[in-house]
């Protein structure tokens, strides 16, 4: 189990948070050591995933403006057609999940605020 604190540490909600999320983990060693176990620990879910590494391909082709087929990126990686389909569901799944813990966050935060 990862402790709340480290699990959000590497994600920022604003310019503001993320500057003080990056000078927690410069400044905190015990923190940073946390940290870097928790995604030492977690690495297995994201390294060797193939879905991964087509939404890094995604982000980085738009992020410099290279046109690429998804089909064409897809086939890079080495995805079979059964594959697509069950890595979109997949995927789906995972943003509704997102969406729905930025919401509790969100609801929380303004609970706490008052």
């Amino acid at each position: 189990e990862i402790d709340p604190d480290t699990a959000s540490c590497c994600v920022a909600n604003s310019v503001s948070d993320y500057v003080t999320k990056a000078l927690r983990l410069a400044s905190d060693r015990e923190y940073r050591a946390r940290v870097v176990h928790a995604i030492r620990e977690q690495s297995d879910r994201i390294f060797n995933e193939k879905m991964i590494s087509v939404e890094w391909g995604k982000l980085l082709t738009r992020a410099l403006a290279i046109r690429v087929n998804e089909a064409e990126l897809l086939s890079h990686v080495g995805f079979v057609h059964e594959e697509r389909h069950q890595e979109a569901y997949i995927s789906q799944m995972v943003e509704d999940e997102q969406l729905r813990w930025r919401r509790s966050t969100l609801l929380s935060s303004i609970l706490h605020a008052h």
